[in-house]
């Protein structure tokens, strides 16, 4: 939905810390592979990626007009590694009603989540059974932002995280 294996872009990242939380702004991106990029947007001018502390998580796309799509996840704990997830998208006033764009874009997204969901699932089932074996699972050089979310959510300061910047490729 968003990009394909075969298509992948390098790309700069510049991680940087914001007052509640932090945010990963990647440039020098064209438009992605996957049809959601192709459908919604038009030149990429940036993307952010974003956290913010206790329990948001944003993706952003903006082009050289301004917002193209912001999807805003609320994360609720609700058991013992188990989250409760509100989702919010918005995108630039267009041509279709926002009533055309919701009923498009809503199993869309659902599909996505999903997609999400199992990759984060089999994710936390294979560090549950290499644990210790394997400890660098946690963390890869596509990760920019986890290293800033488990500093957060282990009661760290937002202003301790350095802003740095990286090279990948997306």
């Amino acid at each position: 939905w968003l990009r394909h294996d075969h298509a992948r872009q390098l790309v700069s990242a510049e991680v940087r810390p914001l007052a509640d939380g932090v945010e990963a702004r990647y440039s020098d991106e064209s438009v992605q592979s996957g049809f959601i990029s192709r459908w919604l947007e038009g030149q990429r001018s940036a993307s952010f990626g974003r956290f913010r502390f206790p329990c948001l998580a944003e993706i952003e796309y903006q082009s050289l007009q301004g917002l193209n799509l912001l999807a805003s996840a609320f994360l609720t704990p609700t058991g013992t590694g188990t989250l409760l997830l509100h989702a919010r998208i918005a995108t630039r006033q267009g041509r279709l009603p926002a009533w055309c764009k919701r009923w498009l874009l809503t199993p869309l997204f659902r599909q996505i989540l999903k997609q999400d969901q199992q990759i984060l699932e089999r994710t936390a089932a294979h560090q549950q059974r290499f644990s210790g074996a394997l400890p660098a699972l946690k963390n890869t050089e596509l990760d920019s932002l986890g290293p800033a979310i488990r500093h957060l959510l282990a009661g760290g300061a937002a202003l301790d995280i350095l802003t740095r910047q990286q090279k990948l490729w997306l």
